[in-house]
């Protein structure tokens, strides 16, 4: 086995380990039913809904999903933490808007746990999606909440009050 390999799966392990302390013991009742998300090895904490579930997928992918991953019915929030490679939030859109030829998405900016934040509505894909790209210690997060359909009615108010509570709680921890 190669050290790579062997740091690959150090770091997998490391960071299953972390997400299931954090998700399970930091998972604080607060009111309204929200519980509490500390993800300290990506370096960030967030309310959320309760009946959502915390999986990790990936080496840098988190969900707050219904039940499941395959879950297409419910709201779903999935967040992933990359480099910036020293990108601000509107290089990393105007990157992120590049992959969308012939789309002109429609974007707005907030501020995720004080940052600058970029949102972009209805982004095309398996279903319409609200992307958002913020920049924090020179990594990027995008959180992607999905279903950006207000067709789908009671899955959109879902992902509606999971945006919501997950942008208007979102702070990101100092880095280790």
């Amino acid at each position: 086995m190669t050290w790579v390999r062997v740091s690959r799966v150090l770091v997998g392990a490391a960071l299953l380990s972390t997400l299931l302390l954090a998700a399970c013991g930091s998972a604080v009742s607060q009111p309204e039913e929200a519980l509490t998300l500390n993800n300290l090895f990506q370096g960030y904490s967030l309310a959320y809904p309760a009946g959502y579930d915390v999986v990790l997928y990936q080496e840098n992918g988190v969900a707050l999903v219904v039940d499941s991953l395959l879950n297409v019915e419910d709201a779903r929030l999935d967040i992933t933490v990359e480099p910036a490679q020293g990108r601000s939030a509107e290089q990393s859109a105007a990157d992120f808007a590049a992959e969308y030829p012939g789309f002109e998405l429609a974007q707005s900016t907030i501020r995720l746990g004080g940052e600058p934040a970029v949102v972009f509505e209805s982004v095309p894909g398996q279903e319409l999606t609200r992307v958002v790209l913020a920049v924090h210690a020179d990594q990027l997060f995008t959180l992607r909440f999905i279903p950006a359909d207000p067709d789908q009615e009671e899955a959109f108010a879902m992902m509606e009050d999971l945006y919501d509570r997950v942008t208007e709680s979102f702070a990101f921890d100092p880095a280790p």
